[in-house]
Parts: structure tokens; C-alpha cells; sequence
């Protein structure tokens, strides 16, 4: 039966599956975090309660203090894996081959409880101005800068095309934020940038010599361009929407606004929190178990 399930066979081992299980836990429990911050900040917006922002933020709080475990818990077992060599030949060579990469990995392992210290900080801050407090806009940014200064050397160059559009949101919204229509033109362009991706990628597979191999290339293309066409137009609505309230044209309230993402974070905790897990669990149970009748479970041992 495992030779017959392929890759997906590995699913099936106890260790694994428990992982997978813990896995889609947790990001059922962040996925209800942060729907009870949307929940907050739109009756906040909406002036239907007047809670101070600390304790709106208590979600996030959550969120924060549940990655954070887990941080440090990577961390310690990072440290626990990590074997001292007793063998000095073994000690030189090692140092020789791969002294140089395990010393920068030991390094490299504290860098994510870095970037959350400085996303947590930059949170605070937020909060803090939200809540009234004398603070000076532009320094609220500071340690979101840091977090993507560090999270770059992380990852190097994988996604900088977003990572670059997000500062460079953020730094108009803090230096000058009166008209919102024209604040959010670098996400605009991002839209238009991936689209004209999706485009190109498309051109290519009509060159392709293999008719084969360019019919599934178009057929994952098409794919892909449905969802982004789908998900580029809820976002953009609702940004729009924001946008158009923001300036004060319309007085629609904020909870009907985000119904989209309500609806779509609902339909991924529904996966996360029960649809896949079940069918995780379904499928470690084997079909080819003998079952045996009731009246003669008691002989049949």
C-alpha cells in the first residue's frame, strides 16, 4: 500500500503526521488571532466600542507570544542537536570543511528571535502612537526597517520586489499621508508588475518545442492567472474601498468593507482547523486491514 501512495506515503508515518497535525494547529490558532483583531479593529473604526488600543491589540499579543514559543523552542533544540567532537583529527578537519558554515548557521539560528524582538517592537510602537502617547510618527518604522535589513541577509534577494514595495509604502504613509489615493500607487504598480509576470510566462510557452510539456506549462499558467485574477480583484476592492473612506467620500462602515477577507480567512481556518487534518487522519487508516465480524472478534484471537 506505501509503494502504492508514492511521496505522499511518507504522510503516513506517525512522526510526520503528528508534525503536520501541530503545524495546521498553530496556524489555526494565529488564523483566529488575527480574525479576532480584524473583529476589534473594525467595531474600533466603526466607534461601536472605545477600548484603548493595548487592549485591542491583545490577539496580536497572542499571536506574538505563540511564535515566540516557538522560536525558542527551534533554538533550544538547535542548541541540544549540536554534538561536541571529542576527536581532535575529526575537530580539524571538520573546522577545515565545514567549521566556517556550522559557526555562521549558530549565528544565523538567533537571527528570526531577532526579527520578531524587532517586529514586536515596531507593534508596541504602534500602539503606542495609536493610543496617544508622544511619540514621534516617523520612529515608530524604525525597527520594521531593522527587521527587513536583517530578514535580507536572511534571505538574500527571494522576494524584494515586495519587501522593497512595502518600506516604500510604509515610508510615504508615515511622511506624507493626506491623499490616500495617490499614497498606495507602489502597490498599484505591483499588481501591474506580477500581471505583466503572468503575462510573460505565458509568452514563453507558446515557444516551446515540446507541444506536450508547453499545453501543461499553459494549462499551470492559466491556473495561476485565474487565482491572481480572483485575489488581485477582492484586494484591490477592498483597498479601494478603504481608501475611498479614508478620503471621506462614502461612510460605509469598515466590518462591511473587509466581508471579502472575512470570508476568505474563514474559508482557510475551515481547511486548516478541520478539512485537512481529517483528511490527514483519514488517510493513515489502511484499507487493507481485515475486518472482522463482531460475533467472532472474541475467537478470531
Amino acid at each position: 500500500m506505501v509503494d502504492s501512495l508514492g511521496p505522499s506515503a511518507m504522510l503516513l508515518d506517525p512522526e510526520i503526521e503528528s508534525i503536520v497535525l501541530a503545524f495546521f494547529a498553530l496556524v489555526s490558532l494565529l488564523l483566529i488571532c488575527f480574525l479576532l483583531e480584524l473583529v476589534f479593529i473594525c467595531l474600533k473604526v466603526d466607534r461601536v466600542i472605545d477600548w484603548s488600543w493595548q487592549f485591542l491589540f491583545i490577539p496580536i499579543w497572542i499571536a506574538d507570544g505563540l511564535v515566540l514559543w516557538i522560536t525558542f523552542y527551534r533554538i533550544k533544540n538547535n542548541l541540544m542537536n549540536q554534538t561536541p567532537n571529542n576527536n581532535r583529527e575529526e575537530e580539524q578537519e571538520e573546522l577545515l570543511n565545514t567549521g566556517k558554515y556550522k559557526k555562521r548557521s549558530s549565528h544565523r539560528q538567533y537571527l528570526p528571535l531577532i526579527e520578531l524582538v524587532l517586529i514586536i517592537a515596531f507593534q508596541l510602537l504602534i500602539v503606542a502612537y495609536l493610543d496617544n502617547y508622544n511619540i514621534y510618527l516617523p520612529y515608530t518604522v524604525l525597527p520594521y526597517y531593522g527587521y527587513e535589513l536583517i530578514h535580507t541577509f536572511t534571505v538574500g534577494k527571494r522576494g524584494w520586489i515586495v519587501r522593497s514595495t512595502v518600506l516604500i509604502q510604509l515610508t510615504c504613509i508615515v511622511i506624507y499621508h493626506n491623499h490616500w489615493s495617490l499614497l498606495f500607487i507602489p502597490i498599484y504598480f505591483l499588481g501591474i508588475f506580477y500581471a505583466i509576470k503572468l503575462w510573460k510566462q505565458y509568452k514563453q510557452t507558446t515557444v516551446m518545442a515540446d507541444q506536450q510539456l508547453a499545453q501543461q506549462a499553459k494549462l499551470l499558467v492559466f491556473t495561476v492567472s485565474i487565482i491572481y485574477g480572483v485575489s488581485a480583484t477582492l484586494f484591490y476592492t477592498v483597498l479601494g474601498l478603504i481608501i475611498v473612506r479614508l478620503e471621506g467620500a462614502i461612510s460605509i462602515r469598515l466590518s462591511l468593507i473587509l466581508i471579502p477577507v472575512f470570508v476568505v480567512m474563514g474559508i482557510v481556518l475551515c481547511c486548516t482547523g478541520c478539512c485537512l487534518p481529517c483528511m490527514l487522519i483519514a488517510s493513515s487508516f489502511s484499507p487493507e486491514q481485515d475486518i472482522v465480524d463482531p460475533n467472532r472478534r472474541i475467537t478470531s484471537v
